[in-house]
Order: structure tokens, then C-alpha cells, then sequence
């Protein structure tokens, strides 16, 4: 679990911030996964699963996490 400590503190950071930020996973591949929802999301200590866009399951193993990006707001 040490070798992931942070990942896992910022995903819990990210679930309870109020308001929800949405936010995207980036893969070390370069793949990314949309995050809109605190709900879209889950982790244990060696990986997660995401809904990108609330739509199919997505598993990743955090050795496979590159970094957590927040989504900037348009500007109305």
C-alpha cells in the first residue's frame, strides 16, 4: 500500500470535496477516463475501477495510473 499511499488519498480527497470535481485518470499509455461523478469511482489499495461517463467499467491497476487531472470549467 506505501507505494500507492498518495494515489489513494488523492482519490479520496477527490470523492469527499464538496462541491465533486469532476476529474480524469490518465493511463501511462495515454488513455484517459472521464470522472463526473463521485459515485463513477472506486479504489482499494493496489487498484480501482471507473465508469467513464457513467458508462462501461473500466479496472486499472495503479501501476497503470499515470496521474489524476482535474476537468477546467467552460467559461459561460
Amino acid at each position: 500500500m506505501k507505494k500507492f499511499e498518495s494515489l489513494i488519498t488523492e482519490l479520496r480527497e477527490l470523492r469527499t470535496k464538496r462541491p465533486f470535481c469532476p476529474f480524469k485518470v490518465v493511463t501511462k499509455d495515454g488513455k484517459s477516463y472521464t470522472v463526473g461523478r463521485p459515485l463513477w469511482f472506486a479504489c482499494n489499495d493496489k487498484s480501482m475501477v471507473v465508469l467513464p461517463n457513467g458508462g462501461y467499467i473500466k479496472y486499472l491497476k495503479f501501476d497503470e495510473v499515470d496521474s489524476l487531472k482535474p476537468i477546467k470549467k467552460r467559461k459561460s
